[in-house]
């Protein structure tokens, strides 16, 4: 008995703790490491949103339509460049396509706006919350919605 109950006794003093702490602290770190690599990607995120919204949303001013030379800028962007891959394939086919005709509306800066808001959603970078009201009493009153 006294050999058994020595071996549990080194086994509980000197191995379970260092083996515990061990893998406590690789635990913590890889933890910690998943918590900052989120934190950067919303990071990134919030710096997307807020630069389409400073750097695009001026190349397209309201209701001037969507043609010419001011597509042409607005689309050779960077800022349209980081935003493009996030774009609706619909709301990108009627942006190229050039011999589409829009009369009256707020085309491309509207959809824009709502793409920009759906992704900013989506990612859950929280800076569209007070856009969004602005924007829909404004809609309502404006497209007679």
């Amino acid at each position: 008995m006294a050999i058994e109950s020595s071996f549990l006794d080194i086994l509980t003093r000197s191995v379970l703790p260092p083996v515990l702490g061990g893998g406590a602290g690789f635990f913590t770190v890889y933890a910690n490491w998943g918590i900052e690599k989120r934190r950067q990607r919303l990071a990134q995120r919030k710096e997307h949103i807020a630069s389409w919204r400073k750097e695009l949303l001026p190349l397209v001013p309201p209701n001037t339509g969507w043609h010419g030379e001011l597509a042409f800028q607005a689309m050779a962007s960077p800022a349209f460049a980081s935003l493009e891959p996030h774009l609706s394939p619909e709301l990108l086919t009627k942006m190229r396509d050039e011999h589409t005709v829009r009369i009256g509306g707020d085309f491309p800066r509207r959809d824009l706006i709502t793409e920009i808001g759906r992704l900013e959603k989506r990612w859950g970078t929280g800076l569209m919350a007070d856009h969004l009201k602005v924007f829909a009493n404004v809609d309502a009153a404006e497209y007679g919605r």
